[in-house]
């Protein structure tokens, strides 16, 4: 039987351009369905100031027009989080937002780091020492994806 803890999808780089014309296209067409079972929160993670609302608006605006009903549905768990990957502080009071969110602690969540390459071990890094990679319990699933290649080219990739 699937959870009825709601998710949590937490982007990386979230003012970037992937975010607004990949990821939350494909995130208002699944809550469209109702999908996943038990909901989802989506939490935007950049350096920018912004808030909730800003960042709602944003992303709307982006959307075309037969996916704004879902992401109408999906709106009131867009939350936004200024923060730098590289500052363990900041990623202190990510682990408390996340915990505000529905599900808390015990929702599984996905960390998509859609950031420069040079910066993937070092947020890996700051995610576990915040204890936001440790949990194991049913439910309460940690993955984190990767977005972007490794280098600049295949020689640098390998």
């Amino acid at each position: 039987m699937a959870s009825t803890i709601p998710s949590q999808v937490v982007v990386f780089g979230a003012s970037g351009d992937l975010t607004a014309r990949k990821l939350i296209p494909a995130l208002a067409s699944l809550a469209a369905k109702g999908k996943p079972e038990g909901g989802f929160s989506f939490l935007g993670v950049s350096r920018r100031p912004k808030t909730d609302e800003s960042f709602r608006a944003e992303l709307r605006e982006q959307l075309p027009a037969d996916l704004q009903p879902g992401f109408d549905r999906m709106a009131p768990n867009v939350h936004y989080f200024a923060g730098d990957v590289d500052q363990p502080a900041d990623m202190k009071r990510l682990a408390e937002r996340l915990g505000s969110l529905p599900g808390g602690d015990a929702a599984g969540r996905l960390f998509y780091l859609s950031l420069r390459p040079e910066l993937f071990a070092a947020t890996v890094e700051h995610l576990a020492h915040a204890g936001l990679l440790g949990r194991h319990d049913e439910g309460a699933w940690r993955r984190v994806i990767v977005e972007k290649p490794f280098g600049k080219d295949l020689a640098s990739a390998r």
